[in-house]
């Protein structure tokens, strides 16, 4: 018998199936992909809203200012107008072992586009010498 040059019809079926199944999960992929990268577009300007605020917490409070802190404002510098909310409080000795608690402030900042549904929130802990 004579060895075929080629490929069987069996085998050009099977490979044009795992090929559309490649290209399925390509494009599944690459749509989420574009979902995310828009959210993570989103949050941006909130994070360096929050950013900008604690550099300016460190620099302008004492420590006792920090802790009793509640208040809020609208920041209209970027794109989009934020609404941040800084809430102060005395941490625990759970909340940061090993840190001397008498020096640090909990801080959770909450920042919101007023347009969007979500707000992005961010608690940190600042050492005040």
């Amino acid at each position: 018998m004579r060895a075929s040059k080629g490929l069987t019809m069996l085998e050009v079926l099977i490979a044009l199936g795992i090929l559309g199944v490649i290209a399925t999960l390509y494009a599944q992929t690459s749509r989420s992909a574009q979902k995310m990268t828009g959210k993570s577009e989103n949050w941006d300007q909130e994070g360096i809203a929050i950013e900008k605020t604690l550099e300016n917490l460190r620099v302008d409070h004492t420590l006792p200012a920090l802790r009793s802190m509640d208040t809020s404002w609208v920041d209209r510098k970027g794109q989009f107008a934020i609404t941040l909310r800084v809430k102060g409080s005395e941490p625990t000795a759970a909340d940061c072992p090993g840190y001397p608690v008498t020096r640090l402030a909990k801080m959770v900042l909450v920042a919101k586009r007023e347009s969007a549904k979500d707000s992005l929130v961010a608690t940190t802990f600042l050492l005040v010498p």
